[in-house]
């Protein structure tokens, strides 16, 4: 029986990076904190105390370095999925849209750093 991880790692179309940063969602009419646990130009990874189900069209708030100092970047993205780990939630989401700037400051981030095995 293949692993839920190894099955998940498959599915991803970019490597991603493992990231500690805080993150705000905000989902509806809610903000939720969180913490981020990977990054990619196509999705984010993230922690947080309340559940939010597949589907649901979000957004992510986080700050990176770039060349300028700090970025802050506020991107959309749909849930892929919701997973229960411990008294808190792994949740995946890919991006809906990226600017180019947006996508700029996480590729310059992600390619300075080592991916995922």
């Amino acid at each position: 029986m293949e692993q839920p991880s190894s099955a998940l790692s498959e599915k991803r179309k970019q490597e991603r990076i493992e990231i500690k940063r805080s993150v705000q969602v905000l989902v509806a009419d809610k903000i939720l904190q969180g913490h981020l646990v990977d990054l990619s130009t196509i999705g984010v990874g993230l922690l947080i105390n309340e559940a939010v189900d597949s589907g649901v069209e979000l957004s992510v708030k986080f700050t990176l370095p770039d060349q300028d100092g700090i970025a802050e970047l506020l991107l959309d993205g749909r849930v892929a999925h919701c997973t229960p780990s411990g008294h808190l939630y792994t949740i995946g989401i890919e991006f809906t849209v990226l600017s180019p700037h947006q996508k700029t400051v996480i590729s310059a981030f992600t390619e300075s750093k080592q991916p995922l095995a």
